[in-house]
């Protein structure tokens, strides 16, 4: 009888030992389904999609009025428009769609951009009149793609989303189911021995 309480015992701890395996397994699953749907890192991408519109309004604004001023507020505006477009090279809105064709698209599409507005900047302090022409011509090529680009990160956070939740709610129904089972084996158990002492 001695004996067969050990094995009952040994296969319980085991029991517990792989629940506990499945529960770690879940806790990962959960934890990537998470970090999918992180909705913050779709932000950067609506960030990028505004800075865009701004450095264009600030371009017409410097062919229309070519000043030193309206050269040092285009200026700054390329530099808040470079920082828009590495903020979706790392950190979450690159997981979020690393795997994604436009973004590997816009990824070409920025190191064109770049080097025509680095460029244009080079130039002397007081640019000559039409010489923002190469940077909207290269914001031009641009805009399309960050348009589709923004356009493919609300869908892919919308469905991390949805996978997040539903993940959230099969994790909370088989801990539930997990935790029963416990409670029923350990009682089991208890009872079981509390029968055997007592003969």
């Amino acid at each position: 009888m001695n004996r067969i309480w050990w094995w009952a015992s040994a296969g319980l701890a085991l029991v517990y030992l792989s629940i506990g395996a499945l529960l770690y397994l879940q806790f990962r699953t959960t934890e990537l389904a998470v970090h999918r749907g992180d909705v913050h890192g779709l932000w950067s991408f609506q960030r990028l999609a505004v800075e865009q519109f701004r450095l264009e309004a600030d371009a017409h604004r410097y062919l229309r009025t070519p000043t030193a001023a309206a050269r040092e507020a285009l200026h700054m505006r390329y530099e808040v428009f470079l920082s828009a477009m590495q903020a979706v090279k790392v950190g979450t809105p690159h997981a979020l769609m690393r795997g994604d064709p436009h973004y590997a698209q816009f990824v070409d599409a920025q190191e064109d951009f770049m080097r025509a507005g680095d460029a244009l900047f080079e130039q002397a302090e007081h640019l000559p009149d039409g010489v923002a022409l190469p940077l909207l011509d290269q914001l031009q090529l641009l805009a399309p793609v960050i348009n589709e680009l923004t356009l493919a990160a609300n869908r892919e956070a919308s469905a991390g989303v949805d996978a997040r939740n539903a993940q959230l709610q099969s994790q909370a129904v088989q801990t539930t189911a997990l935790t029963l089972f416990l409670v029923v084996m350990s009682a089991l158990l208890a009872l079981g021995m509390f029968r055997h002492w007592r003969k």
